[in-house]
Order: C-alpha cells, then sequence, then structure tokens
C-alpha cells in the first residue's frame, strides 16, 4: 500500500532530524581528534632549544591542525550534503504533490509544514560542518594575544 502524503512528510522529517543528528555526531569526533591531535603536539614545545625553534614548531603545529581541521570540515560536508540535499529534493517532491491535493486534512497539512526550510537551521548546519576548522584555528589565538 502507498503511504499517505502525511506519512511521506513525517518520515522525511525524521530522517532529516536524524541526519542532522549524524553530523553533530561527526562534528564533535573530529573536534576531539583535532583537540587531540594539537594536545599531542604541544608536548615537546617545553623542550625545544634555540631562539627560533620554538616558533617555528608552533608554526608547524598550526599549519598541521589547520590542514587536519579543512580535511575534517571537508570530510563532513562532503558525506552529509549529498544526502541533505536529495533528503530536499524529496521534501520539495511531496510538498509540490500536497498543493496539488485538493483539500488538505489538518494532521497532512501539519505534517507537509514541518518540512519547510528553517534559515537559521541551515545556518546551523553550516556552523557545525565549520566547527573542525574553527577549532584548528585555536593555535593562532596564542600568536593573537600576543600581539595585543
Amino acid at each position: 500500500a502507498d503511504a499517505t502524503t502525511a506519512e511521506k512528510a513525517r518520515w522525511l522529517k525524521r530522517a532529516q532530524g536524524q541526519q542532522k543528528n549524524y553530523l553533530q555526531q561527526s562534528a564533535l569526533v573530529y573536534v576531539f581528534a583535532i583537540i587531540a591531535m594539537m594536545a599531542g603536539m604541544y608536548w615537546p614545545l617545553p623542550f625545544l632549544q634555540g631562539e627560533k625553534t620554538p616558533a617555528a614548531y608552533m608554526e608547524l603545529l598550526t599549519g598541521a591542525a589547520i590542514l587536519q581541521g579543512v580535511a575534517f570540515s571537508l570530510g563532513a560536508a562532503a558525506v552529509y550534503l549529498p544526502a541533505a540535499l536529495l533528503l530536499r529534493q524529496w521534501s520539495e517532491t511531496v510538498t509540490g504533490a500536497a498543493v496539488t491535493e485538493p483539500e488538505l486534512d489538518k494532521d497532512t497539512a501539519a505534517a507537509v509544514e514541518a518540512l519547510s526550510i528553517n534559515p537559521f537551521d541551515q545556518l546551523r548546519q553550516v556552523a557545525i560542518m565549520i566547527m573542525p576548522i574553527l577549532v584548528s584555528l585555536t593555535p593562532l589565538l596564542d600568536g593573537i594575544t600576543k600581539l595585543v
């Protein structure tokens, strides 16, 4: 039996919620991976000799952290965006089909309305995707505080 428009809309809303949850979890794993990597790279700093060696090592650490942050953010986007675009397309198909129905009952109208695009939600997803990059920039804060 074919699913009703309301059932399809509720399924899509659940799928979108699960996908956002996966994005949040993967970004959190990536953030902790960057923090662990940086913590592992910071320990030799007090033992470095010479005038320029600690600064050069900090540049290396910063570059490695930013590289990892960019790679992790691109990885999260590569996994999240195709599925998000597919779910959005399906949502538009269900919404378009609902509009052509002569009379929508309240249940169907509410389920279809839940599929509407929320710009703040999209902004939040982008922020989550770039979170590894933002965390990887923390070594730069040390240089900024020395300038101030």
